[in-house]
């Protein structure tokens, strides 16, 4: 019996779930639903799955008169469920759509510190950390952004693979003559992008570099929360260097292997290789077989 594995995605919860599709006399059916967690739901790509079937009368328990009710789902906004949890029930609900598949590339902003304790030393190593990445990630087709930051921030370059804007931009950092600087202001740097992020149609990562602590540390894990509920899928790395704030770096990333204190400036381009080689793998799609499919049921749920 034909089967394939759909990806789905609560857009309340902002949770993930695994639906079984199967072919059954003639029909396609939803045959099996079960959550999963992010780890697991990276590893799945929707090839080919564009709109979901309809569900199998087995699915979820029938009442007495045989009407199934989609419990605790009022298909609006509210939901009645635990805010960790997804249920059968889920499945009937329409704010759990099909989610995206995993993009081969990304667009990555690059939110450098640019305030007045940014030395140029400083600046020129945060240069060739970006340099590094670029090139490490050189066979993808990344997009990629530029803001320098301080009392206010800008794009040097925006939306771009054009090898001679990101020079220029570059240069106008490494040499300082940038309009942007002054104090520590992270929250005009995640103010500036939100709406970009939320019109992205790449998976966005955001690199952000600070050398001290926040002007407003509440405002800036606000305009990070907010960057973050743009898109589904944004994930921040966030490295901090000599003056940096163990807590403000912990509070704005979300991928926790990277985000932390790495030393001073000098750190910047291994690190910055190393999160390229990380997202190079991430990158790419994997194509679910069955016995892929198989250790994944087995790991989630009882059947």
């Amino acid at each position: 019996m034909e089967k394939k594995y759909c990806k789905l995605y609560c857009s309340i919860k902002k949770l993930y779930a695994l639906a079984t599709i199967e072919n059954r006399q003639g029909k396609e059916l939803i045959t099996n639903f079960q959550p999963i967690d992010n780890k697991t739901a990276s590893e799945i790509d929707n090839q080919g799955i564009n709109s979901l079937p309809l569900v199998n009368s087995n699915l979820l328990e029938s009442e007495d008169n045989g009407k199934r009710i989609p419990l605790s789902i009022d298909r609006s906004k509210k939901c009645n469920l635990l805010k960790d949890e997804l249920r059968y029930q889920c499945i009937y609900c329409n704010k759990l759509n099909i989610s995206k598949s995993i993009s081969n590339s990304f667009s990555i902003y690059f939110l450098l510190d640019n305030s007045g304790s940014m030395s140029e030393n400083d600046r020129h190593e945060g240069e060739l950390a970006v340099r590094k990445l670029i090139s490490t990630l050189k066979e993808m087709d990344n997009d990629y952004s530029f803001i320098p930051w301080g009392s206010d921030a800008g794009y040097l370059f925006q939306r771009t693979k054009n090898i001679s804007e990101i020079e220029k931009g570059l240069k106008q950092y490494t040499d300082g003559i940038s309009k942007y600087g002054g104090s520590t202001d992270a929250a005009g740097a995640f103010n500036l992008i939100k709406s970009d992020v939320k019109s992205e149609q790449k998976n966005v990562i955001i690199i952000f570099v600070t050398d001290g602590g926040f002007d407003d540390d509440r405002a800036a894990i606000d305009a990070r929360n907010k960057v973050l509920s743009q898109k589904q899928g944004t994930e921040i790395i966030a490295i901090g260097v000599t003056g940096a704030k163990e807590k403000n770096i912990e509070a704005i990333g979300t991928i926790s292997n990277f985000s932390k204190i790495v030393g001073d400036s000098t750190q910047l381009s291994k690190t910055f290789v190393d999160v390229a080689e990380f997202l190079k793998k991430s990158g790419r799609n994997i194509w679910l077989n069955q016995e892929r499919m198989i250790f994944i049921w087995q790991k989630t749920c009882l059947i």
